[in-house]
Parts: structure tokens; sequence; C-alpha cells
């Protein structure tokens, strides 16, 4: 048998018949290799065309000649791409081949093109199971796809070459009339663009906006609106309200978690003590730092005090101010602050980065 293989003094499919029982004499596929030079992957490929071929010789559809088609060179590498089919679908598949005389990139097309169609339930489009429709089938798919009308035309020539069914032909030619209606359609210029927006892009709050800290007073700030988002694009209406000002506010977990918050506008945050005394910003270059405007954030549900908050309280005059957590706080503060933010820096030698914030 290593003699027969070596010198391959026999039909493939006779020579794949000695493996099993090789193996069991001892000799491995590599023992194989090494005695008679065919190599291991080669040795798979006659085994499992072995199979295929002794399926097809118990077929009734395939003639003695046409099974002869597979004797030659290239026959083990045909029928290996056919393993996958069903035996009914195999044998039409080989007596297509055989017929045809198919290459092995050609069989490869045509097993793949079986059974993606074997897939497709109840949407083959009135292409048979057949192996000429179901290559028509491919490039029917692969026309649909196509953008121009030459390359249209082409896939669609090639189906019509290849399809056995009058429906199949009848759909490969409505295609090529449906192509060239839409070619002599007038053509716009106009572009129209679509993006998929991502969770960074949409994370947003809008949050009620008085535009001055120094102006502003506990009956002012009360009655401030929230808004609640909804659906895919985080929509929102106004309820009430309709002369208050807003802002968005990125979707940090601490400004997410506010219940009830509220945003004032502070002109200058270097003329604020308690901010100065907050942040123990001493140096001329630490209180440099918090020159220019801030957005003081505040949520004006308080569940309880927190001696490390700071809260926003009214003031002698009238108006509101920020004072550490106290016993007089607690039972006036018009909110909690949560933060204090700073718009982007104009000025490259001074750090303003977003993860540069004032908590006080």
């Amino acid at each position: 048998m290593l003699r027969e293989i070596h010198s391959g003094a026999a039909h493939w499919h006779t020579l794949a018949a000695y493996f099993p029982q090789l193996q069991r004499a001892g000799f491995d596929g590599l023992a194989v290799e090494v005695e008679t030079g065919l190599a291991r992957a080669t040795q798979n490929v006659y085994q499992v065309a072995l199979n295929v071929y002794k399926s097809l010789e118990k077929s009734e559809d395939m003639s003695r000649e046409q099974l002869a088609f597979f004797d030659q060179d290239g026959g083990p590498e045909r029928l290996y791409e056919l393993r996958f089919l069903s035996a009914d679908a195999r044998a039409a598949a080989a007596t297509y081949v055989a017929n045809f005389r198919l290459d092995i990139e050609e069989c490869q097309q045509l097993a793949r093109a079986i059974k993606d169609h074997e897939r497709r339930q109840g949407s083959k489009e009135g292409f048979t199971a057949s192996p000429g429709d179901c290559l028509a089938f491919k490039f029917y798919r692969e026309a649909l796809e196509a953008k121009q009308q030459g390359q249209i035309q082409v896939l669609v020539r090639k189906g019509l070459e290849l399809a056995s069914s009058d429906s199949a032909v009848a759909k490969l030619a409505a295609l090529v009339e449906q192509a060239a209606a839409k070619a002599e359609e007038p053509k716009s210029a106009a572009v129209l663009n679509i993006v998929r927006l991502t969770h960074e892009e949409m994370a947003f709050r809008p949050v009620a906006y008085l535009p001055s800290l120094d102006e502003a007073t506990p009956d002012a700030i009360a009655p401030l609106p929230v808004i609640s988002q909804t659906g895919d694009f985080a929509a929102f209406t106004i309820t009430g309200g309709a002369d208050v000002q807003w802002v968005a506010l990125p979707s940090w977990n601490m400004v997410l978690l506010a219940t009830r918050p509220a945003a004032l506008y502070i002109p200058n945050c270097r003329d604020y003590e308690v901010l100065l005394q907050a942040t123990n910003a001493q140096t001329d270059d630490e209180k440099k730092r918090l020159v220019g405007s801030g957005l003081l954030l505040i949520d004006r549900h308080i569940e309880q005090f927190d001696e490390r908050d700071f809260y926003l309280v009214p003031s002698s005059t009238g108006g509101v101010e920020i004072v550490p957590s106290t016993p007089e706080a607690m039972g006036t503060a018009c909110g909690r602050v949560i933060l204090i933010c700073r718009p982007p820096s104009r000025d490259p030698g001074v750090a303003a980065e977003t993860s540069e914030l004032l908590n006080v």
C-alpha cells in the first residue's frame, strides 16, 4: 500500500481507502507522509473526498461517466468542496461539476452558492434549488448591491448564462429593466449626511440658570423648574418657566444625581473670598487661576447636611451667599453646592481642563 501511494499507481479513491488500514497497522499520517511523500493535508482531503465519492456511487442521479470525471487530477479537491452539502444537493452539484467541467475554485463557489440558497428560507426570489439557479441567485444578489449600471449588467449577464428556470430568468431580466430605469432618472447633486452619535456626544443635562449670583435671591432660586429627559435623543419639554434661561452641563454623576439642580453665573471667581479659602489659594499664581467666570451648581433638594459641604444661604442683604456647613445654615439653605465649573481657557498658559473642577 505504501508503494502504491508513493508511486500513485492507482486512482486517488483507491489510495485513500488504504489510510485506515495503514492506521491500524501503526502508520499514522506523519508516518505515511515520511514513507510516501504524500502530505498529511492531502491525505485528509483524500479521506474526506472518499466519503463524498462513496455517497455519489450510491446515488441514482449520476452516471458512471459523470463519476469518472472525478478520477482525474483535481478530482478529490473538487469533491472536498462538496462535503457540507446534503446527499441530494451533493449529487446534483457533482453532476453539474462533471457536465460543465468546473475547476476547483468554481466548485467552491458552487458549494457556497447552494449552501447559501438553502439557508435563505422564504427569500429565494423565484430561484430554484438547481445548481445553475443557485449560482444565478448569487450573481442576482451581487447585482442588487452593485451601484454602477455597467457592473449590474455584467453580473446579470453571468446570472442569465447560469439560470435554469424561467422564474430565475424573469427575475434577472426585471433587474436589468429596473437598473435601466433608474439610470434614466435625473441625478441630484444634493448630499445627505447621516451620522451616528456617541454616548459622549449625547451626554448632557439641561439645568435652569440664573445669570448672576450677586443678584440672585432665595425667592428667585426656589421656583426654578427641573427638566426630565426621555427617548433615544434625550428629548425634553419645558413646562412653565418660559422666561427661564437654561445651560447644558455634561452628564457627570454628580450632575445626574442632583434631584433639583440649578446653576448660577459667577462673574469673577477671584472676587469671592470664600472661594479663595475653599481652594486654599494663597500665592499670586494660585489666585490668578481663579480669575474669570464660573458656574455654581447647586441641588435644592437637601436630604441631610454634611459638614464637608458648602451651602447657598440667604444673605443679610436679601441676596444669597456661599458658606460652609454650619448649624445656622441648616434651617435656611437654598441648596447644597455640588461644584463650580469653569469655561474653557483662552490662555494656553493657564490650565483649565474638565478635570480641574473646583469642588467647594
